[in-house]
């Protein structure tokens, strides 16, 4: 069952020491594009250790989208926008 996440998730479990919650309970985690560039700049830099670590492990895999997103999901931010995008085009449960 792939899983695919926005930004939040990630950042704030890495933010707290905590990201591999996301791991035990999903495995492996897919993020667009959007959400890596979003990931990238969080400010504190133990949590994008983390981030990276994860990145570096594989858990977390960048998976960039095969079309476009959606018209009527581009009123979200970009990195949910995205996301979303991602999740019905490889249609994640």
């Amino acid at each position: 069952m792939p899983v695919v996440s926005n930004t939040s998730p990630l950042s704030n479990l890495a933010l707290i020491d905590r990201l591999e919650l996301l791991r035990e309970q999903m495995g492996e985690i897919l993020i667009p594009p959007g959400v890596h560039g979003e990931l990238l700049r969080l400010p504190v830099p133990a949590a994008l250790a983390r981030i990276r670590g994860a990145l570096a492990d594989g858990w977390v895999r960048v998976v960039p989208l095969a079309g476009s997103v959606p018209d009527h999901l581009k009123s979200l931010d970009p990195g949910e926008a995205e996301a979303l995008a991602l999740a019905l085009e490889i249609r994640a449960t």
